[in-house]
């Protein structure tokens, strides 16, 4: 579920985003694997994105 905030007038929108990325290795067979789901599913929808695990998404104005 992704969520869009909405602006208000004289407010700007901060987004936070804190991840951790795999060790080389598992990022590289990550990487192999949503590739080779892409080709096989005719998806490139499975190519977006760099291997991460979300630890949090939040928002904030000032």
């Amino acid at each position: 579920m992704k969520l869009t905030p909405t602006a208000l007038p004289g407010y700007k929108v901060y987004e936070c985003l804190l991840v951790l990325q795999p060790h080389e290795e598992l990022w590289h067979r990550i990487v192999k694997s949503k590739n080779e789901f892409a080709e096989k599913y005719q998806s490139n929808f499975a190519k977006w994105g760099k291997p991460h695990i979300t630890l949090v998404n939040f928002c904030s104005t000032k």
